[in-house]
């Protein structure tokens, strides 16, 4: 079961693990299948999936939960590179549960929070394969007072949580004292939650 961080425990191969994928893991996910996280979900979810998806969100899992880098690896060559022994299909299901629990968080959340497709909410030409565009998640960030190590650190959802958090304190009024109209708050939070 997932918790309010992005992290969930679940049994892989012979044994139980924390899992977790923050933006850290997720650039490193885009740089090694030149895909983002909406799409590679949406490729579980269809039934699309390829093996590298499966391999590099369960590896990058156990990373950001807290395996060193060579345990991970020789953990994902051992439970999902050998599809003689384990279904590719059950790691796809544990890939899936890993990478929706950093996107969407506990259960029991809300899941209101909009999410733009492109995941970065600029006026440049979408990414290839729902690729997130960092330079505009470090700058959200940087509005609010994240540095990027932080937001590395961060699971989508919990980044998704503190904008609307931001939003919500920001909505009332202004530094002036103003209070902000409802369309400048709707406008505040279109270009922030596009981010995400």
């Amino acid at each position: 079961m997932a918790n309010r961080s992005g992290k969930t425990i679940l049994n892989f191969g012979e044994n139980r693990y924390v899992f977790k994928i923050g933006y850290g893991q997720i650039k490193d996910i885009q740089d090694s299948v030149d895909a983002g996280p909406f799409f590679i979900l949406d490729s579980f979810l269809n039934g699309e999936y390829r093996i590298d998806y499966i391999r590099e969100v369960i590896r990058y899992g156990l990373v950001g939960g807290g395996i060193h880098e060579i345990e991970a690896l020789k953990i994902v060559e051992c439970y999902v590179e050998d599809i003689d022994n384990y279904s590719l299909h059950n790691n796809a299901l544990i890939a899936s549960v890993i990478l929706s629990s950093a996107i969407q968080g506990a259960p029991e959340e809300d899941k209101s929070i909009k999410r733009n497709a492109r995941g970065d909410g600029s006026n440049e030409p979408p990414l290839s394969n729902g690729k997130i565009r960092f330079s505009s998640v470090y700058g959200a960030g940087a509005v609010i007072g994240f540095t990027p190590m932080q937001i590395d650190q961060m699971s989508i959802w919990e980044f998704n949580a503190a904008i609307e958090g931001y939003i919500a304190a920001n909505s009332a009024s202004d530094k002036s004292g103003t209070k902000l109209t409802a369309e400048e708050a709707e406008e505040l939070a279109a270009d922030i939650l596009a981010i995400s």
